[in-house]
């Protein structure tokens, strides 16, 4: 599920016919040091950004976790 440095639009080839549930995690090309969840939901694929902030993960700066196989459960 983590396809480490690809594109907005490599992800979304690979999440590709967009099936309900699929998601894979990438290195954010906006935000270095930063990744990128990519979520597959009805029809179309989303992006959130996962932010790296004092050595932890989050995606809504709320809950923070130490890796990313936690932020992932």
């Amino acid at each position: 599920w983590f396809h480490g440095k690809i594109t907005r639009e490599q992800a979304e080839r690979l999440l590709y016919p967009p099936e309900t549930g699929l998601f894979l995690v990438r290195e954010s090309t906006n935000y270095p040091g930063d990744y990128t969840l990519c979520v597959s939901c009805d029809g179309k694929v989303e992006h959130y950004r996962i932010i790296y902030h004092d050595g932890k993960l989050s995606i809504d700066e709320e809950e923070y976790f130490e890796n990313l196989m936690q932020l992932m459960e």
